[in-house]
């Protein structure tokens, strides 16, 4: 029985040093992925400055359909007045020939 628990407190110290080795290195890992994780959001922070928002996207898309729409309505209606402007020329240098 002695053995036995001789090799069981063998293993668990063995155990307990691959686990006190590992413990350094996990920290270093976790500090290397953290640091990248850093750099990581500040790179993306940059990039953000530079874009913008859905919300304020979709508001200049609305102002922009709002002023197409008034554009095209006045320049369809500055149409059909010189095409009745260029009419009544027409009529009046006609009957003004005759």
């Amino acid at each position: 029985m002695s053995e036995t628990l001789l090799v069981r407190l063998t293993r668990l110290e063995e155990r307990f040093l691959a686990a006190s080795h590992a413990l350094p290195l996990q920290a270093a890992e976790y500090e290397r992925r953290l640091d990248a994780l850093n750099h990581e959001n500040a790179r993306v922070a940059k990039v953000t400055e530079h874009t913008v928002s859905r919300e304020l996207f979709d508001a200049k898309q609305d102002e922009m359909l709002l002023w197409r729409t008034t554009m095209s309505s006045q320049m369809a209606w500055y149409a059909g007045a010189a095409t009745v402007v260029g009419a009544l020329i027409g009529v009046f240098v006609t009957w003004a020939t005759h």
